[in-house]
């Protein structure tokens, strides 16, 4: 019993420690999740940001926006880390209209928020991820964002772009 659980031990240890030698800024577990000091379902190191005002809808961020505002929010109500500005942004927690936005299964929100754009839309933050600013979809480094934005905006979108990202 004690060999299995060494080997055990021995394959987390490497395939964490390959994870953090290939990922990116997010690339130890431990930045956002505490085993030990963790809160809620996922442990999370840091508890939700309750306090930053969305400015699309003038009430505080819902779960996903809560969660990454934690962090990326200016001090006092963040940790200021990469600080995102909800004023300079694509706006976040809210239900887009059907008509000119359609959310594909990887940019829906967790229950409650499925059809909402949120920050988790666009950005896929585990270190597996290694597209530019850990967006969901690659978008030659942030050369060509227009591929990225398709995704939802196919209608606004050319078909050139279209057939690229091959959504059509």
């Amino acid at each position: 019993m004690r060999k299995l659980f060494l080997l055990i031990g021995g394959v987390f240890f490497f395939m964490m420690s390959a994870a953090i030698v290939f990922a990116g800024p997010h690339d130890d577990c431990t930045l956002c999740h505490g085993v030990h000091t963790g809160q809620g379902p996922v442990i999370l190191t840091e508890a939700p940001n309750t306090t930053t005002i969305n400015p699309r809808t003038g009430k505080p961020m819902k779960r996903i926006g809560s969660l990454c505002l934690a962090c990326h929010a200016p001090e006092p109500d963040g940790a200021g880390y990469r600080p995102v500005d909800l004023n300079h942004t694509h706006p976040v927690g809210f239900t887009p209209d059907p008509n000119k936005v359609v959310l594909p299964p990887e940019a829906k929100g967790f229950p409650g928020e499925e059809e909402d754009i949120v920050c988790t839309s666009c950005h896929n933050q585990h270190p597996s991820n290694t597209n530019y600013m850990y967006l969901r979809w690659p978008s030659d480094g942030g050369e060509n964002l227009p591929k990225v934005c398709a995704h939802c905006h196919q209608k606004q979108s050319s078909q050139e772009i279209i057939r690229e990202i091959g959504t059509e």
